[in-house]
């Protein structure tokens, strides 16, 4: 199986970002260029991650979800990574 990372542009500082769980019930954010302390109090799988992530990416999370059940499937791996 090919597991790929989903990155998307964040709104309000348009990095390249991920969404992850810090911590069995928490969601926070890695970017490539600063850090972003915005941690969310959650324990979610795959579509529901992303879901939760509306209005914090420049595109509607429904649509990437659509996009991405075309070819593959939203997991969260062992890392947090979605």
């Amino acid at each position: 199986m090919i597991r790929l990372r989903l990155f998307g542009r964040c709104r309000i500082y348009h990095d390249p970002v991920t969404p992850v769980l810090r911590a069995p019930a928490q969601i926070g954010w890695d970017a490539w260029f600063r850090s972003i302390d915005l941690v969310t109090p959650q324990k979610l799988k795959g579509e529901e991650l992303l879901m939760r992530t509306r209005g914090w990416w420049t595109v509607e999370p429904q649509a990437v979800a659509e996009r991405v059940k075309k070819y593959g499937r939203l997991v969260v791996g062992d890392g947090g990574e979605l």
